[in-house]
C-alpha cells in the first residue's frame, strides 16, 4: 500500500470504512468479507481466470450496494506460512488474487451522465 493513502479506495474512487473502532489499519481494513481466490501454481490461465473472477464479484457487490477493493498485497500472506497452514492453502496453491468486500464509508448522489453514441465509416 502506498504509504500516503491511508484508506482503502473502490474502483469509483471512494474509499471503504476503515476498522471498527479506529484501530491500525492492515490492508484489509477490517472489512468484514475477505475473498481469497487460489489456483493451482502451475495453472497458466489463473491470472486470468482470477482477474474475470475478482471483476464479476466487484459488479455483482456494486450491484447490491457493497463496495469493493481489489487487493494485490494479498500475495503477501503467502510468505507466512502458518497463516496458510490456518487457512488450508496448500503447499501446491497460490494466491491470484483477492477482493474485499464491505459497506462503503460515503454513499455520494448518482452522478448525471452524458450518454453519446457515434458511429465511424
Amino acid at each position: 500500500m502506498n504509504s500516503g493513502m491511508s484508506k482503502a479506495m473502490q474502483a469509483d474512487g471512494m474509499p471503504l470504512k476503515g476498522p471498527p473502532g479506529g484501530g491500525k489499519p492492515n490492508f484489509f481494513y477490517g472489512a468484514p468479507l475477505v475473498l481469497l481466490i487460489i489456483a493451482p501454481k502451475d495453472n497458466l490461465w489463473a491470472p486470468i481466470d482470477a482477474g474475470l473472477a475478482a471483476q464479476n464479484i466487484m459488479i455483482y457487490a456494486t450491484s447490491i450496494d457493497l463496495g469493493s477493493v481489489f487487493i494485490g498485497m494479498a500475495k503477501l500472506i503467502e510468505k507466512d506460512q502458518s497463516l496458510l497452514k490456518t487457512l488450508k492453502i496448500s503447499d501446491s496453491m497460490a494466491i491470484v488474487a483477492c477482493v474485499i468486500c464491505g459497506y462503503p464509508a460515503e454513499n455520494p448522489e448518482p452522478r448525471q451522465k452524458d450518454l453519446k453514441v457515434e458511429f465511424f465509416k
